[in-house]
Order: structure tokens, then C-alpha cells, then sequence
């Protein structure tokens, strides 16, 4: 194992690799879900709730 990991750092595998900035240049960032009014929040919470619940109630 040793042995092989040198074997790739002396022909070079191991810095061929990009750097940190150029990988993580593109990296897109999570979509946050913030809803700033608590109602909108309940009756979002609500309208998804019957959308899963109806059809489980008529089976």
C-alpha cells in the first residue's frame, strides 16, 4: 500500500490534481426555503399536508 502511493507521487498522479480554488469555483449554492410569515408557513404546511393525506384517507 505504502509502496504504491509512492509509486504515484513519483510519477506524478498526485499533482496533476487541480487546486482548491478552481474545484470549488463553480460550486452552486443550497437553495434555502425561508418564508419570512409564519402564516404562509402554516398554510404552506397545511395545502402539502392534504395533498398526502387525501389520498392515503380514500385508499
Amino acid at each position: 500500500m505504502l509502496q504504491e502511493v509512492s509509486q504515484e507521487r513519483s510519477s506524478g498522479l498526485i499533482y496533476n490534481l487541480p487546486s482548491r480554488s478552481e474545484v470549488h469555483r463553480g460550486k452552486s449554492t443550497k437553495v434555502k426555503w425561508k418564508i419570512k410569515y409564519p402564516f404562509i408557513r402554516l398554510l404552506v404546511f397545511l395545502f402539502v399536508g392534504l395533498i398526502v393525506l387525501l389520498p392515503l384517507y380514500f385508499l
